[in-house]
């Protein structure tokens, strides 16, 4: 095959996923606010499962293992068994920074200064 021209494979860029601000209370444990990457793996990665979605506030979230219970899990804030996280709202398709986390720590009765 002579003169034969190889072919370029488009270059494909992936991008940094986003990082937010969380509130993650593992049971028996303060909440502690760290960032977190805005994936569905880095969510599953955090709560040890898949997740559940359930509205906290006007503003917050909590994202949980969905079968947090069935697996025996400890019992943690709120009645929920398992690591959860706190976090914003966002637009609809993707969450966002936890909304006031001196107001949710007071919530889960784990008020810090």
């Amino acid at each position: 095959m002579k003169n034969a021209r190889r072919r370029r494979e488009p270059s494909v860029r992936m991008s940094a996923p986003r990082l937010l601000e969380a509130l993650v209370k593992e049971p028996g444990k303060p909440a502690r606010l760290t960032l977190v990457a805005d994936t569905l793996e880095a969510l599953q990665s955090i709560v040890d499962g898949p997740i559940e979605v359930t509205r906290l506030t006007e503003e917050n979230v909590i994202v949980c293992n969905g079968e947090g219970m069935l697996r025996g899990l400890p019992r943690n804030a709120l009645g929920i068994c398992g690591t959860f996280l706190v976090l914003g709202r966002g637009d609809g398709e993707s969450f966002g920074p936890v909304f006031g986390p001196r107001t949710v720590r007071a919530l889960l009765g784990d008020a810090q200064p």
